[in-house]
């Protein structure tokens, strides 16, 4: 079972939030994001952007939700792909890394 983009556009967040927090379970949790799952419009430097991909807000939402309802063992960013003369990707995957610090930092008071 999936979540889809559509599912996404066309829902509440905490809709399909709770979708994928029930699709995942209850067990230890491993958090590896795949940068091209934000629009392009956010992140232009990665191997295959996704037009109509998540906003920062809905990725933000998602991740805040994860972490404070599942025991997050380890994380990673990946498909990062630097563009010459723009740091802009490389900026909105570290603030995003810096994010799930300060998720799992917070988790029980989130």
């Amino acid at each position: 079972p999936i979540v889809s983009a559509l599912d996404i556009a066309a829902q509440p967040p905490m809709l399909w939030i709770s979708r994928f927090l029930h699709l995942i379970g209850r067990s230890k949790v491993y958090v590896s994001f795949d940068i091209d799952a934000l629009d392009p419009s956010l992140v232009p430097g990665t191997g295959t952007p996704e037009p109509g991909g998540l906003t920062w807000h809905n990725a933000l939402t998602l991740l805040r939700a994860v972490f404070k309802n599942h025991d997050v063992v380890a994380a990673d960013i990946v498909e990062t792909a630097p563009i010459p003369g723009t740091q802009v990707s490389e900026f909105t995957a570290a603030r995003l890394g810096a994010k799930m610090l300060t998720y799992h930092q917070h988790r029980k008071i989130l």
